[in-house]
């Protein structure tokens, strides 16, 4: 209340001061107050937000980790070690296609794994190649029978010996005839003599093969040149077309995918 018998200019400087006063003390003080308060709380959940996001990703990488780890040593522990994607993934009972997408590039990603492609008809075949990492990771022995080649021609080789020794042939591998030159693949059924090259490379090189290895004293009934994509066997088809040297063989010639020669299995291990 305002003091009684005060002149009016007073009473209206007391008034301006007090209402000033409450002011500050009801608006922006409390405000201020609340301002820091909410500020306060505001951080402290976003830390625990954060901290519960990130615990969260830890978790699920920790769980792919595992997953991959998991599939690595069933993969390099196999009896058949050549196997495409789909296979692997089914060692490990995994069918959802996230799921190998995702695994696939967690193990590319951390070195473990190097991806290949190989045309089957209109498909692609994918071939996960197991790198030096993988083995040390799972402290597994590397097979020392692979080629010069390297994985994945040992891997088309491997498979292709298989599809053919299902129709009843024998199969050598690295055959040398007598000119010194070694035959990826020597195939033989009763009185048919089949030569195999297998050609990931360039079709340069798998031209010169195909010369050296009808330039010996054995002659097959076949020779097949199997290419990694459509795109290399037209390559090579014409390249055989317009070698003259290659002239009295190239009925016995065959250019082909090497895709082709691969079974896909459901289930292997």
């Amino acid at each position: 209340m305002f003091k009684k018998n005060l002149p009016t200019h007073i009473v209206e400087i007391e008034s301006n001061i007090r209402s000033e006063n409450m002011y500050v003390k009801y608006t922006q003080l409390p405000n201020a107050y609340i301002n820091v308060k909410e500020h306060e709380i505001s951080s402290s959940d976003t830390i625990e937000n954060d901290l519960t996001t990130s615990m969260a990703i830890a978790s699920r990488q920790s769980s792919t980790e595992k997953e991959a780890r998991r599939i690595m040593q069933l993969h390099l522990l196999a009896k058949h070690p050549f196997l495409i994607q789909n296979e692997i993934f089914n060692l490990a009972d995994i069918s959802s296609g996230s799921k190998k997408s995702k695994l696939k590039k967690y193990l590319i990603n951390r070195g473990w794994y190097k991806e290949h492609t190989l045309q089957h008809s209109r498909k692609k075949i994918i071939i996960l190649e197991p790198l030096p990492k993988a083995y040390r990771e799972c402290d597994v022995q590397k097979s020392k029978s692979f080629s010069k080649g390297g994985y994945l021609h040992e891997f088309c080789r491997q498979r292709v010996i298989e599809y053919f020794e299902e129709l009843g042939f024998k199969a050598k591998n690295e055959y040398f005839l007598s000119n010194n030159k070694a035959v990826d693949i020597l195939l033989t059924k009763e009185d048919e003599t089949v030569f195999i090259e297998i050609g990931i490379s360039s079709s340069k090189q798998e031209l010169g093969n195909a010369i050296k290895n009808l330039s010996t004293s054995l002659i097959p009934t076949r020779l097949l040149m199997l290419c990694k994509d459509s795109k290399m066997k037209k390559k090579l088809e014409s390249l055989i077309k317009a070698e003259e040297i290659l002239e009295e063989f190239k009925k016995i010639i065959s250019v082909e995918l090497v895709g082709n020669y691969i079974k896909l299995y459901k289930s292997r291990g």
